[in-house]
């Protein structure tokens, strides 16, 4: 998808895309934007089916204003994997993980932006229930959430080793990160200018925060 539009689409899982196997990519000025899952995956519902997974590319483009009643505003993961290294990614809402949410695969961005996606309970940029967060360029910015307003890890892997975790504010604790479990892993980039009651640039309440 290099240019056009995917809106307005409704669906249980991944509103607009749902894949368990190929490729799929979006750059220069493809847009997916105001779609719907009543469950998960408000713009793309990324899986795999055997030995078969799907791969989501992103090198420009926006997928903005997308909305899942539970889990991943955005993107769900389920298994596969995806790669952002451009274009931006905001203004989706969802329960946990406004902007993306993983129960596996793994996630690597190296560009681009995670910027201004709402979860109303936790995990605003992103939240981890398991898989694999690689953040190497890029930046998860002013997202907003209860807790864990940049990213929420309930378990899985969030490394950071460039970009930027910033102006993150959530209502309670983990301005830009909450470990309720899984670990975080910093070794370069910055997690700077967060905002939250408790612990604004992280909050550990379970899990491993290794610098």
């Amino acid at each position: 998808l290099s240019g056009g539009t995917i809106t307005g689409g409704a669906a249980i899982l991944g509103g607009a895309v749902y894949m368990t196997a190929g490729s799929f990519t979006v750059s220069d000025n493809g847009i997916i934007k105001g779609n719907k899952a009543t469950e998960n995956g408000g713009a793309i519902y990324l899986g795999k089916t055997g030995e078969y997974k799907g791969t989501f590319t992103m090198n420009g483009g926006t997928i903005e204003s997308n909305n899942a009643t539970k889990l991943g505003g955005a993107i769900y993961l389920d298994g596969g994997d995806a790669f952002v290294n451009g274009g931006e990614i905001k203004t989706n809402t969802a329960v946990d993980g406004g902007g993306t949410y993983l129960s596996g695969g793994t996630l690597t961005v190296t560009g681009g932006s995670i910027i201004e996606n709402v979860a109303s309970t936790n995990g605003g940029g992103a939240y981890l229930a398991g898989g694999t967060l690689t953040i190497n360029g890029g930046s998860i910015y002013a997202n907003t959430a209860d807790n864990g307003a940049g990213a929420y890890l309930a378990g899985g892997t969030l490394t950071a080793s460039g970009g930027s975790i910033s102006s993150n504010s959530a209502s309670i604790n983990g301005g830009g990160a909450y470990l309720a479990g899984g670990e975080l892993i910093v070794s370069g980039g910055d997690i700077k200018s967060n905002k939250a009651t408790d612990g604004a640039g992280a909050y550990l309440n379970a899990g491993a925060l290794k610098m």
